[in-house]
C-alpha cells in the first residue's frame, strides 16, 4: 500500500509540474525558412543591412552575410537586390524561446522588430545572440525600431 501511495504521489507531482519548453516562432515580414550566417559579428545595437556593406567581426575582419534556404546544401551570399537583414542583440537565459516579429511602417520608413523571450530556469548561464532574420528588401533610408520583452 505504501508503494502505491508513493507511486501516486510521484505521478501527481510529475504531471502537475509545468514544464518550460523553449519554442521559437516567427511572424510578420520575416522569411522564416531562411537561415542567416554572419560569423563572429557581435552587435551592440540594432542594425538593418540593405546592401553588401561590410560587417566586421571581433578580429576586425570583414564578414559576408550568407543565407541558406531549405532546398540548398550550402550557404550563399545574400542577394541584396531581393532581401535585407535585421539584427537585434539580446541576452537571456541559456534555455530560452524567442518569438520574433518584423513589421514595416512604409509611411515612416521604419522596420519594427519585436522579440518576446521566454526564459526557462533549466540552466544557470546566459547567452547573447544577434537574432539575425531575413526580410524582403527595404531601402537604405529605413530605420530599425526594436522592442524586446521577457515573459
Amino acid at each position: 500500500m505504501k508503494k502505491l501511495v508513493l507511486f501516486c504521489s510521484i505521478m501527481f507531482f510529475t504531471i502537475s509540474c509545468k514544464k518550460c519548453e523553449p519554442v521559437n516562432s516567427f511572424g510578420g515580414e520575416i522569411i522564416e525558412e531562411a537561415v542567416i550566417q554572419i560569423l563572429g559579428v557581435k552587435l551592440d545595437a540594432p542594425i538593418l543591412v540593405t546592401n553588401n556593406q561590410s560587417l566586421t567581426n571581433a578580429n576586425g575582419s570583414s564578414v559576408p552575410a550568407r543565407v541558406r534556404f531549405p532546398d540548398e546544401l550550402d550557404f550563399q551570399p545574400v542577394d541584396f537586390t531581393k532581401y535585407s537583414i535585421v539584427g537585434v542583440p539580446t541576452t537571456a537565459s541559456c534555455s530560452s524561446g524567442y518569438s520574433r516579429v518584423v513589421d514595416f511602417d512604409d509611411f515612416n520608413n521604419i522596420v519594427r522588430y519585436s522579440i518576446d523571450i521566454k526564459e526557462c530556469p533549466t540552466c544557470d548561464g546566459v547567452s547573447t545572440i544577434e537574432n539575425w532574420v531575413l526580410i524582403p528588401k527595404v531601402s537604405s533610408d529605413y530605420i530599425v525600431l526594436s522592442e524586446v520583452s521577457f515573459n
